[in-house]
Order: structure tokens, then sequence, then C-alpha cells
């Protein structure tokens, strides 16, 4: 209980982190991309405010190893921010958005390399 506790503590300051991926769950993504997660939607807002879409920033860099389970990049959306991790582990062979670009379900975020 303490561990999730600190853990949820931990996102909701915004200290990046890493959930732990059991092995046998980890799986290196078709072609090595990773996606904005298909459940991603956003209704229209009932307020009536101008809202253009998530934004997605990336939190790694060309090259940069990644463990499975870190975060990578994050979704903004008007009232949350999801984590998208790395599946597996792997290094960032390219990336496909840019910081604060809007995003859409689906959407490459950025590729890996198997190491």
């Amino acid at each position: 209980m303490k561990d999730k506790l600190l853990k949820w503590l931990s996102g909701a300051l915004g200290q990046q982190g890493s959930i732990d991926i059991p092995l046998e769950e980890q799986y290196f993504p078709e072609g090595g991309i990773v996606r904005v997660p298909d459940f991603f939607e956003m209704p229209a807002n009932p307020h009536g405010e101008v809202y253009m879409g998530p934004e997605c920033k990336v939190l790694m860099s060309l090259g940069a190893y990644i463990s499975a389970g870190q975060v990578i990049a994050e979704i903004d959306t008007p009232s949350h921010v999801f984590e998208v991790v790395a599946p597996c582990d792997g290094t960032i062979e390219e990336i496909y958005v840019s910081g604060g670009q809007l995003v859409e379900a689906g959407q490459e975020i950025c590729k890996l390399s198997e190491s």
C-alpha cells in the first residue's frame, strides 16, 4: 500500500518514474513504433471553451536507452496527463512528434530499436 501511494504521489507531483512490467508482459512493438494509445479520445468540451486537442511531450531524447516501463512521453489534456511507457528495453531511434504537438489516437510517437 505504501509503495502504491508513493508511486501515485510521485506521478501527481510530476516526477518521472517507471512502472514495473513483468518480463513475460514486455513486448517489442510492431516495427518498433510506439503510438498514442487507441483508447485515447477526448470528448467535446461541454463548457464551450476552445480546445484544439491533446498535446504530446516526448521526455526522452534521440539515442537514449530506455527500460521497459519507463515513461517516454506524456499526453496532456485539460483534465489529465497520461503517461506513455516503454513496452520493452530499447533505444530511441526516431522521434515523430515535437514538444506540444497535437496528437490523435494511434499516432506514432517514436521508434525503438532493440538493444
